[in-house]
């Protein structure tokens, strides 16, 4: 028999910001949900790319393609002949799908105060683009800060984990994945709302 966990989607939504302390949001159920703490978050994530059948939709703070070793890396460990960063990887996973039919779709920030994130997310978003993913910048007046993907209609991955070298492979960082068509439909009216007010790259 399956066990169902209650997600209360007030606490999920808050964290992108939606609700204030005075709505009440209903309780939405979830099948499972796995915890992705540190080093746990990337081979998960790329596990679940990996098997995506239908759909990745992603929306990223900050989204990095590393053309050389990070600057301030204190435990770097990639050999020659490797990515710079698993995020690299990530990148690639993302070409991977599209190529082989699943609908990628990605957002990230893009902001007149950061020009440094966006000018580092504008590459990666090239780098997508170019292999023919659709990728948008959101609007530059409002922060997007989610770490938020969708994959196909039932798994969401969300928590505080960015795509750079830092997040995957030396900061502390929690992220969860959770197996609910409930959650992954209310959060894909979400993205597709952020998705509207965005420009594509």
């Amino acid at each position: 028999m399956r066990r169902h966990f209650p997600i209360f989607i007030a606490a999920i939504l808050l964290s992108v910001g939606q609700i204030s302390a005075q709505v009440t949001a209903p309780e939405l159920n979830a099948e499972w949900v796995k915890i992705l703490n540190n080093r746990g978050y990337f081979p998960a994530v790329e596990e679940i790319f990996g098997q995506a059948k239908s759909s990745i939709w992603v929306m990223m703070y900050s989204a990095r393609y590393y053309t050389e070793p990070p600057q301030y890396a204190r435990n770097y460990t990639h050999g020659k002949g490797q990515p710079y960063s698993n995020t690299n990887l990530l990148l690639q996973d993302l070409i991977e799908a599209a190529k082989r039919g699943v609908e990628v779709v990605v957002i990230l920030d893009s902001s007149d105060w950061n020009k440094e994130n966006t000018q580092k997310n504008r590459l990666f978003a090239r780098k997508l683009k170019k292999e023919g993913v659709k990728v948008f910048l959101d609007d530059p007046r409002v922060t997007t800060h989610n770490k938020l993907i969708l994959v196909d209609d039932d798994l969401t991955i969300v928590g505080s984990t960015n795509w750079t070298y830092y997040a995957l492979e030396e900061n502390n960082e929690t992220s969860v994945v959770i197996k609910s068509g409930e959650i992954n439909k209310a959060y894909r009216k979400y993205f597709l709302k952020v998705e509207k007010k965005a420009q594509e790259f």
